[in-house]
């Protein structure tokens, strides 16, 4: 089931309930397929924090996947379902412009904002390194490498998985979560040829 969550969300996937309407970021099922995480963007930007992805989780009694139609329907009550399904081509357009928004927001405002404000805990705090260490976790190498100077800004020239994933990524260590930043902070580090610092 996780294979067609990733599947429609190569291009793009919107992602629906009775009270919740949004762009997918990430969502996965479980080991036992029981249970649903998604994380979105609300659909309608109105404010800025509207650029920080949410997350819901249900326990699900029942799931189906319309081949027909592309549709995913997870139920977690009698009459109230999850829906996952890929988006329309007229849609892309407004999901990439707040795919963008989001990343240039959460790296560039958010998070040095969190790192200024627990400027010990936080050993990076400008938007450039966060984007650095981000973009490396997408390429799981140098991104550079992968995006000539011509090309860039790089967040222009990921598709919308890759900026959904580093989207994510900065949703994570929105939460001062801070093992993962020194994680990512160590990986991007050793990609480009330091030894890890004890």
């Amino acid at each position: 089931m996780n294979s067609i969550i990733q599947q429609l969300n190569t291009q793009g996937a919107l992602f629906c309930t009775p009270n919740i309407k949004g762009w997918l970021l990430d969502a996965h099922f479980d080991e036992n397929q029981k249970k649903l995480e998604a994380t979105y963007l609300p659909l309608q930007a109105n404010k800025k924090t509207d650029f920080i992805p949410k997350t819901s989780k249900w326990a699900i009694s029942i799931w189906d996947f319309d081949t027909k139609t592309q549709k995913l329907y997870a139920a977690f009550s009698q009459v109230d379902y999850v829906q996952i399904k890929a988006i329309s081509f007229d849609e892309i357009k407004a999901n990439r412009l707040q795919l963008e928004q989001s990343y240039l927001y959460l790296t560039q405002e958010h998070l040095p904002r969190l790192a200024q404000q627990s400027p010990n805990q936080w050993m990076i705090k400008e938007g450039h390194c966060f984007q650095r260490i981000l973009l490396d976790h997408v390429f799981q190498s140098v991104w550079y490498d992968h995006i000539p100077p011509q090309k860039r800004p790089a967040y222009k020239q990921l598709n919308n998985q890759q900026l959904s994933k580093a989207i994510h990524m900065a949703y994570e260590l929105s939460s001062e979560n801070i093992p993962l930043l020194q994680k990512l902070q160590q990986q991007s580090l050793r990609f480009r040829g330091h030894r890890k610092q004890v």
